[in-house]
C-alpha cells in the first residue's frame, strides 16, 4: 500500500490493473473436470455394466477417473416420486465419491423433479407457500441436507443453489418472465439459500448457475440482477451445449467475459456432444450449430477437447460433462443415451479423456 501511493497517479492505475488481472489469472487453472452422473446407481440398480477401454467391466466411476474426472456433481430433489436423486440417494452416493477421492458438486434444483429453464416448480410440499414462508423452506431444507452431508463427514466441496435459474425458480414467486423482471424475490430465497449453506459449512463454495453460456447478453442480465439484490456467490456457472448455443468458441468469449465482468471464476457446468446421431427413441440431434464436428466417437471427444481446451484458454475453472452414465437402461428411458461416453453396451469411449491438450 504505501509503495503504491508513493507512485505518480498513472503509475498507480497501471498498478491496479495489473493486480487485477493477476487475481484474475488465479482462476486459470482447470481444476474441476468433472460428471454429473447423478443418475449412475440407479442404473447399477437396474443391472447396467460398465466397461473400459481395454474391455473389461470395471466400476463406471473408476473408469471416469482414470481418464481424468477429479469432481463428480449430483443433483438433489425434494421429493421424487420414486426416490431417485432424494436426500438418501444422495448421502449414500456421496460416501462412495469421497472414498475414491473425488470432489463433490451438490445441486440443489428446490423441486420434486426436473429444474431448468423451461420447469422450476416449487416441491409439492411448500405449493401453496409465499416468498416469505420460501425463505425459511430454503433455508431450513438447505442447512438440513448439508448438516446430514457434514454428519458423515461427505460435505460439498461445492454447491449450486438452483440449477439453471436464469429464469428464475420455485415458480410463480420467484420467477423471472421477462427483462422487465424484478429480482427481489429471487434474490431473496437465493440469499436465504446461501446463508444456510455457509451456516453448515463456511468453506464450501457457492456456485450459482445460469443455463445461457450461449447467450451473454442474457448471462449478463441476470448476474447483473442478482448482484443489485446483495447475492453474493464465488464461482459463476453456465450450460453450454453446441446443439442449442453454437461453436465452443462462442463459450469462450462469455467465460472471458463473465470472469472479468464479476472477478469470479466461471464454471461450465454442463456440456455433452452425442456419439451416434439418433438416440434410442429414434430422435435425430441436431447438429447445424456445430459445424466441423460429427456425431460419431470421434466427433465427441473433440468436442470435448476443444471444449476443455478453450475452457482452460479462457481462464475457466472446469468443465462438467452432463450424465456420460446415462446409457439407455429399461425404465431409466431414453432421450440422452446418445450423448453418454458409454455406448449402448456400457463400452467408454476410448478417445474421450478429461485433461488439457
Amino acid at each position: 500500500m504505501v509503495f503504491a501511493m508513493q507512485m505518480s497517479n498513472k503509475q498507480f492505475f497501471i498498478f491496479v490493473i495489473l493486480s487485477s488481472n493477476l487475481m484474475i489469472n488465479a482462476f486459470a487453472a482447470l481444476s474441476m473436470l468433472g460428471a454429473d452422473i447423478s443418475s449412475l446407481k440407479r442404473a447399477q440398480q437396474l443391472g447396467q455394466k460398465y466397461y473400459n477401454s481395454k474391455g473389461q467391466e470395471e466400476d463406471a466411476m473408476s473408469i471416469l477417473k482414470d481418464i481424468g474426472v477429479n469432481y463428480i456433481r449430483l443433483r438433489l430433489w425434494n421429493d421424487p416420486k420414486n426416490g431417485d436423486n432424494n436426500k438418501e440417494y444422495v448421502m449414500a452416493f456421496a460416501k462412495d465419491i469421497k472414498l475414491r477421492g473425488l470432489k463433490l458438486l451438490l445441486d440443489f434444483h428446490y423441486s420434486d423433479t426436473w429444474a431448468d429453464p423451461k420447469n422450476q416448480w416449487k416441491p409439492g410440499k411448500w405449493l401453496t407457500h409465499n416468498i416469505t414462508q420460501l425463505e425459511k423452506d430454503i433455508y431450513d431444507y438447505t442447512y438440513d441436507v448439508c448438516n446430514s452431508l457434514k454428519s458423515q463427514f461427505t460435505t460439498p466441496d461445492s454447491v449450486q443453489i438452483g440449477n439453471e435459474i436464469d429464469n428464475g425458480m420455485l415458480w410463480p414467486e420467484a420467477k423471472l418472465q421477462n427483462s422487465s423482471s424484478s429480482f427481489k424475490n429471487i434474490g431473496l430465497v437465493l440469499k436465504s439459500g446461501i446463508k444456510a449453506f455457509k451456516a453448515c459449512s463456511n468453506s464450501t463454495k457457492i456456485i450459482i448457475h445460469s443455463s445461457s453460456g450461449g447467450d451473454l447478453q442474457k448471462s449478463q442480465w441476470f448476474f447483473d440482477g442478482i448482484k443489485k439484490e446483495g447475492v453474493e456467490w464465488d464461482i459463476t456457472a453456465l450450460s453450454f451445449y453446441c446443439f442449442w448455443s453454437g461453436l465452443p468458441s462462442k463459450m469462450a468469449n462469455a467465460v472471458t467475459d463473465l470472469t472479468h465482468r464479476y472477478n469470479k471464476p466461471v464454471l461450465i457446468a454442463e456440456t455433452s456432444f452425442p456419439y451416434k446421431s439418433e438416440n434410442n427413441a429414434h430422435k435425430k440431434t441436431e447438429l447445424s450449430k456445430c459445424p466441423g464436428y460429427s456425431a460419431t466417437p470421434n466427433g465427441q471427444a473433440d468436442n470435448l477437447r476443444d471444449m476443455i481446451k478453450l475452457a482452460n484458454s479462457s481462464n475457466a475453472i472446469g468443465v462438467f460433462y452432463w450424465e456420460p452414465t446415462w446409457v439407455d437402461t429399461p425404465t431409466m428411458g431414453v432421450g440422452w443415451d446418445n450423448m453418454a461416453v458409454f455406448d449402448e453396451k456400457g463400452h467408454i469411449n476410448p478417445l474421450i479423456k478429461f485433461e488439457v491438450k
